[in-house]
């Protein structure tokens, strides 16, 4: 299929679109991720054999992904190499997994399961958004700098934090069925890692990022059934 995206027949039957080596040298996101095509190959093999290890595994990410595939909405899945983990573009339709990440999440122990829960984690978004749950881009939010309003920060924080709660509240039902199909080193994330806006109103300092993590058993989404 020379330099267009690949396409593989999932366990499920579905079609998943996977990214080609042309798709990342023109992706900016994935500038300095690999020095070679046999470097992203080698990436890619990795990404689809723990992919079928994710869906084998809990049938809510194997739900997730199928609904994803059988959605008009096209979403192509780039492997990484060591990308902090993953993230989800709504707009674009990509969906970026890190497969050799030197910092796991604090609720995984290696990579294999680490890769397995950003699977889940950014599947979540991707069908949460499908579902019009989450915004297709929570940056539409982003005050300008010189004219924020302390409201206008805390809507942008709210969409945020509901943004990444939902997911991980998801992502830990999918591992939920790791633990319980017998996948090691990994537990369910008790917090998610974020950065806020701080206002502040100090001359030209309107605002300022600040760490801070949402506890995410206190996070659901809006519906008790996915299917």
């Amino acid at each position: 299929m020379g330099n267009n995206p690949v396409s593989i027949i999932d366990p499920d039957g579905g079609i998943i679109k996977w990214a080609s080596w042309r798709d990342v040298k023109q992706n900016d996101r994935m500038k300095g991720q690999f020095s070679s095509r046999s470097e992203f190959r080698k990436a890619k093999r990795v990404l689809k054999q723990r992919y079928k290890e994710t869906i084998k595994n809990s049938d809510l990410a194997k739900g997730v992904y199928k609904n994803i595939d059988d959605n008009k909405k096209i979403y192509t899945i780039y492997a990484a190499n060591d990308y902090g983990g993953g993230g989800t573009d709504h707009a674009m339709g990509e969906i970026i997994i890190g497969v050799n990440e030197k910092n796991f999440l604090n609720h995984a122990t290696n990579q294999v399961v680490n890769t397995m829960a950003i699977i889940a984690h950014e599947g979540a978004h991707a069908w949460l958004h499908l579902m019009g749950i989450e915004p297709e881009d929570i940056t539409v939010a982003l005050p300008e700098i010189m004219s924020a309003t302390k409201n206008e920060v805390d809507h942008y924080n709210s969409l945020k934090v509901a943004r990444e709660g939902k997911a991980s509240f998801m992502e830990n039902m999918m591992i939920g069925e790791f633990i319980s199909n017998g996948i090691k080193g990994i537990e369910p994330r008790e917090f998610y890692q974020m950065s806020l806006l701080r206002f502040m109103d100090s001359g030209f300092l309107k605002y300022q990022l600040y760490p801070t993590q949402i506890n995410v058993q206190q996070e659901r989404v809006l519906s008790p059934r996915f299917f």
